[in-house]
């Protein structure tokens, strides 16, 4: 198991087995369709937040996580996007982001 899932897992935060995920050195993020739902943790302890970034067709948008290490958010995508395929991809501010994650909705 990634460091960034075992530091995620336990802090008690445990994405769905429908989830997509994205781990990167710094930061964990999941989609899970069943829920619109993204999760974003901040897993390390360097002074930079966290942002998920994701769009459908040409709608794009994307949401931070300044908190600092070992916090966690949720957002919803707006359930008017029903069928099609969604793109995401988790960064950390100023360092790196993972590859794009693609997904039917």
């Amino acid at each position: 198991m990634g460091s960034a899932l075992a530091v995620a897992l336990a802090g008690g935060v445990a994405p769905p087995a429908s989830a997509g995920t994205s781990v990167i050195k710094g930061a964990y993020g999941y989609f899970d369709p069943n829920k619109d739902m993204f999760g974003l943790g901040d897993t390390e302890r360097d002074g930079h937040g966290v942002f998920l970034e994701w769009h459908i067709g040409s709608y794009w948008d994307s949401f931070k996580n300044e908190k600092g290490n070992g916090t966690w958010v949720d957002e919803y995508i707006p359930n008017s996007f029903q069928d099609g395929y969604i793109e995401w991809r988790v960064c950390v501010i100023s360092v790196r982001c993972s590859g794009w994650t693609k997904e039917r909705i």
